[in-house]
């Protein structure tokens, strides 16, 4: 019993979810574990030596109610406990198939996992840890049905299941059932709050994340006095949770507590930096993506309305540009509330500095307007499409002039010379931004100069395969693609990281690496053409070793031959390996290839080219990720006659990386890590 609650309260830190709920799973007070009668304790037997056993006394009689007072009838007498049946062969071989599978969780193999799991319900079919983590594992995967099922299982063996509820909950309300998923978050509130271990963090805090879930509907419904109780005890439980300071303090606002709910911001953005959530799965990711921003905005209305104008102004000025720069992106669809804000926002700043606050404020209160773009510096690559168009600089400088553009030119003349250039000329202070003449190769260097820096970029396609460019639906034309710079504006873009190196494309490990490093070695001196790394990439997939890697991505290790970590939906050409992947979301898409040889691959590719349907294969994980790691499996001899190319072999945006040292390398998303200009009607 101890190890199987050792194993619930650590299972989830690995999975990413919920480290501090699953204490409370061990509540089975009605459920298989409480059912395990306690093992017999052996007798001590009496040695020759050692003196006999003395008699024990009786044990005290417990004390006996009060006696009945003069004309009140006896009391009643409170009836046995019903002692509980022991385990059938089956129950107990189920139970015992169930802590493999909360072992095999902990250590993130969903898959193998779910396989126990499935094992022991073959067993007993009313087994509560079972139904439970399947239902875990279902929400986990975006399978509402499946959690729903598991989770209404779970709660026919046990009905105060608290993780149960709160599951089934999530899933009511994911499919717009609000009323059944609140009546689903109480019972776990109180559930939880009346375990047997509610002394502890584990029941308490599946109540206190359930008093959230419910605070946010009650929000919903402007029942704000009945959110902020609800708050109160979530931030009892979690005193550093930042969403729930956030809405405490949306809830403080409107009911015209602004003292209060500046507070509460100002606490919000205070313990940002240091409050990680690993219980992402449980709050609407997208009402936090800017949380920052948001945060700022709201604490300015608050004081503003306080009458502390000169911190309002304050607060509102450095966020006005990063709220501009996302107005007219269609960004998780909230172009036209950034688009209100900001313009409320500087009604605000205004309305403070009509009321007098000095001439300081009066600084600081100035409009702000849209970036303009003044001078830029041109970034070129002369290998990259320049040699067939000698006039190309100048017809750029032309089209620039008519833009009333000033700029300058920095041609390259070896590799990392792009990334010097640009952060050299962010750090100067003397340009607006940067124009990244070439193809990809030359993206790549460019972001990494600017990545954390305020400086956008544009790119302007001479290469082979321009993927930014056909992704922003940019003319292929690089005088076209600038025609209108002016009107351009910057969004900002995610990024992938892995050690010093940002990547905006995408990155591979596998075959993809391995077909790169091919082609390389076969073109030599020359350049590297498309039909020269589709004639490799055919070589490679006979000649490549196929050796395992394993991928831990967010918690969930998954094992696989090659990985291809995307930022944008499209790898080359037509082909869209991460359809799914937006870089202006806070993650990045993996997908990983499980399978091994020719055939399996061509499988994998011809689904693909059928418009993305390799994401519903079994021999493929596709996930949105935020930090992935990667492992060779082990030493796996090359297949004959293979080049010796290191497993680990890395390509980030067409550029070969190398081999990672220790064989292992870690990828994290970056998000807001670099802006791009893009036409402001760019649609994703």
């Amino acid at each position: 019993m101890k190890r199987q609650t050792r194993i619930l309260s650590h299972l989830l830190i690995l999975s990413g979810a919920l480290p501090s709920l699953v204490v409370g799973v061990a509540l089975l007070s009605g459920g298989v574990l409480a059912q395990q009668p306690p093992p017999p304790q052996p007798q001590p037997q009496p040695s020759p030596s050692s003196p006999p056993p003395q008699p024990q006394p009786a044990p005290a009689p417990a004390p006996s109610s009060p006696p009945p007072q003069p004309g009140q009838p006896p009391p009643l007498a409170a009836p046995p406990a019903p002692a509980k049946p022991a385990l059938t062969p089956e129950q107990a071989k189920a139970q015992e198939l169930a802590t493999e599978g909360l072992q095999l969780l902990q250590q993130g193999d969903l898959d193998a996992a779910a396989s126990k799991f499935n094992d022991a319900l073959a067993q007993d079919g009313q087994n509560v840890i079972a139904n439970t983590f399947l239902g875990f594992i279902a929400f986990r995967r975006g399978d509402l049905d499946g959690a729903s099922r598991y989770c209404s299982k779970a709660l026919q063996a046990d009905t105060k299941m608290p993780l149960a509820l709160l599951l089934l909950g999530r899933a009511k309300e994911a499919t717009g059932d609000v009323p059944a998923a609140k009546d689903f978050y109480l019972r776990a509130a109180q559930a939880g709050a009346a375990s047997p271990t509610a002394h502890s963090d584990g029941g308490l805090a599946i109540a206190a994340h359930a008093r959230y879930l419910i605070a946010l509907q009650e929000e919903k419904e402007g029942n704000h006095t009945a959110a902020l109780s609800d708050l109160d005890e979530t931030l009892r439980v979690f005193p550093k949770n930042v969403n729930a300071m956030y809405e405490k303090g949306l809830a403080l606002l409107a009911l015209g507590k602004n003292e209060e709910a500046a507070e509460a911001f100002g606490k919000s953005l205070s313990e940002r930096a240091g409050w990680y959530s690993p219980e992402a799965w449980l709050y609407p990711i997208r009402r936090y993506l800017f949380l920052e921003e948001n945060s700022h905005y709201w604490r300015g209305v608050a004081l503003h309305k306080a009458g502390r104008l000169q911190e309002a102004a304050n607060e509102l000025s450095p966020l006005l540009p990063i709220v501009e720069s996302r107005i007219g992106s269609e960004t998780l669809s909230t172009s036209g509330r950034h688009a209100s804000r900001f313009h409320e926002a500087r009604a605000l700043r205004s309305s403070a500095h009509r009321q007098g606050q000095g001439t300081a404020a009066g600084n600081t209160l100035k409009s702000v307007a849209t970036p303009g773009i003044e001078r830029v510096l041109l970034v070129a690559n002369p290998m990259a499409g320049l040699r067939r168009r000698s006039g190309l600089l100048e017809d750029l400088r032309a089209s620039l002039r008519e833009q009333q553009v000033r700029a300058e030119l920095h041609l390259t003349v070896a590799p990392g010379d792009a990334s010097r250039a640009a952060a050299d000329a962010a750090s100067s202070g003397g340009f607006d931004a940067i124009l990244a003449v070439g193809g990809d190769g030359t993206v790549h260097e460019v972001v990494n100069g600017l990545a954390g820096t305020s400086i956008p970029f544009c790119v302007v396609p001479t290469g082979t395969m321009n993927i930014l460019a056909r992704e922003l639906g940019l003319p292929l034309d690089p005088v076209g693609s600038i025609r209108r710079l002016r009107s351009f504006r910057p969004f900002p873009f995610t990024t992938g990281l892995m050690g010093v190196r940002h990547f905006l494309l995408m990155a591979g490990i596998g075959l993809d690496a391995y077909a790169l490093a091919l082609a390389l070695r076969r073109a030599g001196s020359r350049k590297l053409t498309l039909a020269r790394y589709v004639m490799a990439a055919i070589s490679a997939a006979h000649r490549f070793p196929y050796a395992r890697i394993d991928v831990l991505a967010d918690g969930e290790l998954h094992s696989g031959t090659s990985a291809i970590i995307g930022n944008l939906p499209r790898y080359g050409a037509n082909l869209r390996i991460t359809p799914k992947a937006d870089p202006l979301d806070p993650f990045l898409d993996l997908c990983l290839i499980r399978g091994e040889g020719m055939r399996a691959y061509a499988g994998v590719f011809r689904s693909m080219l059928l418009g993305g349907r390799h994401m519903g294969r079994r021999d493929v994980v596709y996930r949105k990720v935020s930090r992935i790691e990667i492992r060779a499996s082990g030493t796996t001899p090359l297949a004959h006659g293979a080049p010796q190319i290191p497993d680990l072999t890395v390509q980030m945006d067409g550029e070969l990386i190398g081999s990672p040292p220790h064989g292992s390398l870690i990828i994290e998303a970056r998000p807001d890590a670099v802006q791009v200009l893009a036409p402001s009607g760019w649609r994703r």
